[in-house]
């Protein structure tokens, strides 16, 4: 890997120290309930990484298979957060008329699920030991028909845990002569069977309960469209802009009747609010959009998103406090409820973000730049002001438990104002 640095040359300034350490590296071995190891295993190296929204988000990084001592290394890796996934594998079976053994996928150490596995911090030189030590079980014979409409071309299958990560069980596939899904062996659990072909895609869960299965056919739908309902209770002003956020952090805008193009996944709805309006409630179905992700599963029966909207919103100015001439702020509102999402706005003092900013010279050293307001519903909120947020889990509150904020609590239709201290972040 290479990195560039840079290095400012000053007349009363010319040299510098670069200090090199080696990359951090994550190695182990996977080994079965009697402590052999398992060859052929393959491990999935996930990355964390923040995308709008200030959620945690974990991406598949590397993919290593371990060998005939069951080891598997990482090499060359960069300090950050890492999870490690072991995915299932079909051994042979003990007779040839008994059903093929699998090993069960495992987050490491033990996990059944992303949210329990441990989270490796990995620093500058840091090796890691992460062994696996997975159960074997028997495996079912599960058979998914496809009905694909109007799609063509080949298909595409993958199965999913309940985490929504790919595990590879040997020898799932797509019989075309037949037209379905065979998974030869896959252990009792829960399991999402996707298909994908050109103009078409589908998923469905299939709980294996200790025997084989016939599943009910997947219709294969071109990428769903989700109506989108607005209720409005004054003059909408034209800047209401709802978006949907994926997983990956791509954005998506609404057409004339709502999001069109829906792949199946995860994903997050954001506001760009009016000036004389808030969000009161935003919904589809049971989900409680304000606090929870929309899953599209891919079955082509999404439920609409339907947003009301309040006129008696409160208005919140913030100023922030610095001893410095130039700073920028970034200014996290945090509902205090466990619903709604955080507002996120950045301060600039004397060194322009994307437009101009007038450079102040202030009189007092503590001086105060004022943001523009906030629109809000009614509702008690902490406000942070930090130098940055970068690597930062602002939406996770034990995170931000660690750094000073003022609490405020917004009557309808109050304007308040807000002075708060900046707080000086460096990124892990």
């Amino acid at each position: 890997m290479r990195n560039l640095l840079g290095v400012t040359v000053t007349p009363d300034k010319n040299d510098f120290e670069l200090k090199l350490y080696p990359n951090p590296r994550i190695s182990g071995h996977v080994t079965d309930e009697k402590g052999e190891p398992v060859e052929g295993v393959r491990v999935q190296l996930l990355a964390g990484h923040l995308v709008i929204g200030g959620r945690m988000q974990w991406r598949d990084s590397e993919l290593s298979t371990t060998d005939a001592e069951g080891a598997f290394t990482f090499h060359y890796l960069v300090p950050g957060h890492y999870i490690l996934f072991a995915s299932g594998h079909t051994r042979p079976a003990m007779a040839w008329n008994a059903s093929p053994e699998v090993t069960d996928p495992a987050y490491y150490p033990t996990a059944g699920d992303m949210s329990s596995a441990q989270t490796i911090d990995l620093q500058n030189g840091q090796d890691f030991l992460a062994d696996f030590h997975l159960r074997s079980e028997h495996g079912y014979r599960v058979v998914v028909p496809v009905s694909r409409g109007s799609s063509n071309g080949a298909v595409t299958v993958s199965v999913r845990n309940s985490s929504g990560q790919i595990v590879h069980f040997s020898g799932v596939h797509y019989d075309s002569k037949q037209g379905q899904i065979i998974a030869p062996a896959l252990p009792s659990g829960i399991w999402t069977v996707q298909a994908t072909a050109a103009g078409g895609t589908a998923g469905e869960d299939v709980t294996v309960d200790h025997s084989d299965i016939n599943a009910p056919p997947l219709v294969l739908h071109p990428g769903q469209t989700i109506p989108l309902i607005v209720n409005h209770v004054a003059a909408s002003d034209g800047t209401f802009r709802p978006t949907l956020i994926s997983q990956g952090g791509g954005e998506l805008l609404p057409g004339s009747v709502g999001f069109g193009g829906i792949s199946p996944g995860k994903y997050s709805l954001k506001f760009w609010l009016p000036r004389n309006e808030c969000v009161d409630s935003a919904t589809s179905g049971g989900i409680d959009l304000m606090r929870d992700y929309l899953v599209v599963d891919g079955n082509g029966a999404a439920q609409p998103i339907i947003v009301n909207m309040r006129t008696d919103c409160a208005t919140l100015n913030i100023s922030v406090r610095s001893a410095a001439h130039e700073f920028i702020a970034e200014l996290v509102i945090m509902p205090d409820s466990s619903s709604g999402k955080p507002e996120v706005n950045t301060l600039s003092v004397g060194i322009p973000i994307g437009r101009k900013v007038p450079q102040i010279q202030p009189s007092d050293p503590r001086f105060t730049m004022p943001q523009p307001r906030f629109t809000l519903s009614p509702g008690t909120y902490r406000v942070y002001a930090l130098s940055n947020i970068d690597e930062l889990e602002y939406t996770n509150p034990e995170v931000m438990h660690n750094y000073p904020s003022k609490s405020v609590t917004l009557k309808a239709g109050d304007k308040t104002d807000l002075t708060i201290d900046l707080t000086e972040r460096k990124p892990n």
